[in-house]
Parts: C-alpha cells; sequence; structure tokens
C-alpha cells in the first residue's frame, strides 16, 4: 500500500530493508508491490529468494553486504546465488572494515555495519543517482524525485543508520523525499 501511495507523490520508488526488513521487502513483492528498486543490506538473501520464487517479480536491486558478516542468516556466501539467480536485475557491493563486538547478528557487528555505515549510504545514494539518471535520459543527478521507504530489521542502531543514510541522501540532492515506516 505504501508504495502504491508513493507513486501518487513521486517519480520513483524504492524500498530499502536491512536484515530482517529484507524479508518484509520480499513479502511486499511477493504480495504485489511493485518498487522501482529495492535494496537489501545485511539481507536474508536465500530466504528472500525462497519468498519471491522466482526473479519476474524482482526490480531493480542493490544487495548491500559487508564481507565479515558472520550472523548465521545473513551469510556472505548467499549473496552471490541471489545475484546469479536474479537474472541480471541484481548486483552486489560489498563493504569491508569497520569493528564488530557482541552479538553477531545486531547493529554493533559487521552484520550492521558498525563503523562503515557511510560507505552503505554512499552504495545506496550512488544506486538511486544511477536511477535518477537513467530515467531522466541524461538530466542531470537529482532532478527527478523519488522515494525510498525503508523497513528496517530488529536492530534499533541499524535503523538509526539507515536513516543517517536518508537523511543525507534527502540533503545531498534537495528534491528527494525520505520516508521510514
Amino acid at each position: 500500500a505504501a508504495v502504491q501511495y508513493m507513486r501518487g507523490i513521486v517519480k520513483s520508488v524504492t524500498l530499502a530493508g536491512t536484515s530482517r526488513g529484507t524479508l518484509r521487502i520480499a513479502q511486499a513483492v511477493a504480495a504485489g508491490a511493485r518498487p522501482d528498486g529495492v535494496v537489501f543490506t545485511a539481507g536474508f538473501m536465500q530466504q528472500v529468494q525462497g519468498i519471491l520464487g522466482s526473479p519476474g517479480s524482482l526490480p531493480r536491486t542493490l544487495v548491500v553486504h559487508h564481507r565479515e558478516d558472520t550472523c548465521r542468516f545473513t551469510l556472505p556466501a548467499a549473496v552471490e546465488p541471489f545475484v546469479q539467480w536474479s537474472g541480471g536485475k541484481a548486483r552486489a557491493v560489498w563493504i569491508t572494515g569497520g569493528t564488530t563486538t557482541g552479538n553477531v547478528c545486531e547493529a554493533r557487528a559487521y552484520h550492521g555495519f558498525n563503523g562503515v555505515d557511510g560507505k552503505v549510504v554512499s552504495a545506496v545514494a550512488g544506486f538511486e543517482i544511477e536511477a535518477v539518471v537513467t530515467s531522466s535520459l541524461g538530466a542531470v543527478a537529482g532532478a527527478g524525485f523519488f522515494w525510498t521507504v525503508a523497513v528496517t530489521g530488529f536492530a534499533v542502531l541499524t535503523c538509526l543508520t539507515v536513516l543517517r543514510g536518508l537523511v543525507f541522501l534527502w540533503r545531498r540532492h534537495g528534491k528527494q523525499r525520505t520516508f521510514c515506516c
């Protein structure tokens, strides 16, 4: 419903999910949501693939993953098979560095891109700018509008990281709007 609502306001809608939020994105797409793009960060890629069943409904997709994520649900080994399964609709950006402490499946670990959230923001911003330029057929980046719906996982700090990234996008490109649910 959020995608349909936003289509009446802005030109392009992208859904972004982190960790368990990637499952919610997959469920929305499987149920008929048709965003222009999706972004999966620290995703449950095997489960996402299972929920979708086939890549037919998958829009252009960015998968951002930390090479050293050791969360048993989001292991890096699942990323490349997902990208291959997508039939050219998905691409991966690998993140390295940062620090990890505590539970390996939470925000202060590599899973939550602890200490390298700027790299994640840059990857997502590049994905969105590319979409704006492509859809505008050569127009200056930022001239169009897009909407990012962030669906976060269970970690509050991960949500804060995503929100900081969306605010960054909004400030950097002026005409873009953000929404977090």
